[in-house]
């Protein structure tokens, strides 16, 4: 049996014969410690290909507006936004922390030609059809005029979750969208 002090006297006697410098408790410490790496890696191994991956689905999105009000965005769009943002305002919408604050700009600050003179439901209706086209999926409801319901609706937040790929070089990384008209 090894003790501390064979190790120190086996490593003085055995080390002008070999050489190392290790001796011979050098050398066997140095293998139980080769020995124990590789028993931890392949148990380390064992365990990963018995544990269950079990894939994490992506959360879910709530479907906000009906694919009826998203329609009469769609068409509302070209005439009231598209002939200043052409298809900008996707990305643009994209880029609020929530649907509240871009409501509250749009309706208060938009069309430039006759800023918030739209009917609260064409404004709610445009929103739709960019929720739409950032791939927010459609529901039985329409879009209400709540601000608390808008304030739950996460563009940027929702963007990879959505699979958005947007175009952000067109646009200054540090751009914070307008809040509007703040009642």
């Amino acid at each position: 049996m090894l003790t501390s002090s064979s190790c120190t006297s086996e490593t003085r006697h055995s080390r002008g014969t070999t050489g190392d410098g290790f001796g011979r408790c050098g050398r066997i410490i140095a293998t139980l410690a080769v020995f124990l790496l590789s028993a931890q890696t392949a148990l380390g191994q064992q365990i990963a290909a018995l544990t269950p991956t079990a894939e994490v689905p992506p959360p879910e999105i709530e479907a906000w507006y009906s694919d009826a009000q998203a329609d009469r965005g769609q068409r509302a769009y070209p005439t009231t936004c598209g002939g200043c943002h052409g298809t900008n305002m996707i990305e643009i919408f994209s880029l609020y922390e929530d649907a509240g604050r871009w409501f509250r700009f749009a309706s208060g600050s938009m069309p430039a030609d006759n800023p918030g003179g739209l009917p609260t439901e064409d404004y709610l209706d445009i929103l739709a059809y960019l929720m739409r086209e950032m791939g927010f999926p459609a529901g039985p409801d329409e879009l209400p005029d709540s601000r608390s319901v808008l304030a739950r609706i996460m563009p940027k937040a929702s963007r990879e979750i959505l699979g958005y790929a947007a175009y952000d070089e067109q646009y200054d990384p540090g751009f914070v969208p307008p809040i509007g008209n703040q009642p």
